[in-house]
């Protein structure tokens, strides 16, 4: 990075010493003159026509802030400033009854606002995740914050699992993750895995080639693997067993 380019292209530069960047940094030459040009393009002709004759131009920002990050044209949005596009990130979410919004202690206030508003509208709870001893939002609490919701899903699904005839849920250990192992009693664990991707069900078969030691001394040739993440519902747990129970 040339530093001194970068200030003689930054007229500001000369006249300022400009410590209020966070906020609004100051305009390099070719993005004011970009903008000066347009303001006079449309007092000369008018904005919907100077927007016309711009076009190329404003598409071609998209593909160079696309080369900038690595990315296709598709994926980039421009919002007219950083609040106003954390919003529609934040708003195009569909939060529902269960879910968990996860933040620190230094959240800015119109974001807070953004989730009081969804919580209060949607049912979701809002869980302020605490510093650590240097001030900066804890990542073992915050793992732990997310652990938690995963194992709260599998557990859910483990009870719901168990009150299905013929139904064995095979996880074992007082501390368990939020993969659930099951069997089907007279029913081949593919066979259940087709039926359910059938319904748009997805999970995964586990052979004892993968764990010998321990599945064959239970007995066990295969099993069904149930693996629930952070985005996954209670919903969709209830789906799950539901449509299970329907085909056992």
């Amino acid at each position: 990075m040339d530093w001194q380019r970068a200030r003689q292209d930054t007229p500001g530069c000369k006249t300022v010493l400009h410590f209020n960047n966070a906020g609004a940094a100051l305009m390099p030459q070719p993005v004011l003159d970009a903008v000066v040009g347009h303001l006079q393009l449309e007092a000369q002709i008018g904005g919907y026509e100077a927007a016309a004759q711009q076009v190329e131009a404003v598409e071609r920002v998209y593909d160079a802030v696309a080369t900038l990050l690595g990315c296709q044209r598709q994926e980039v949005a421009l919002i007219e400033n950083a609040t106003r596009a954390w919003d529609m990130g934040f708003y195009s979410i569909p939060f529902q009854k269960g879910d968990r919004i996860l933040t620190g202690v230094s959240e800015y206030g119109s974001n807070f606002i953004a989730f009081l508003q969804v919580a209060r509208k949607t049912g979701a709870t809002i869980e302020v995740i605490p510093n650590d001893e240097f001030g900066q939002i804890s990542i073992p609490k915050l793992r732990q914050a997310i652990e938690h919701r995963i194992r709260h899903l599998a557990e859910r699904l483990r009870d719901q699992l168990s009150d299905i005839d013929g139904v064995k849920v095979q996880d074992l250990g007082q501390k368990k993750c939020g993969i659930v192992s099951f069997t089907v009693a007279g029913k081949e664990p593919s066979e259940i895995k087709q039926l359910l991707s059938e319904k748009k069900i997805n999970l995964s078969v586990s052979s004892a080639q993968g764990t010998r030691l321990d599945m064959d001394a239970r007995g066990l040739a295969s099993v069904l693997r149930a693996s629930v993440h952070y985005y996954n519902t209670e919903a969709e747990v209830e789906r799950f067993s539901t449509t299970l129970a329907s085909l056992v």
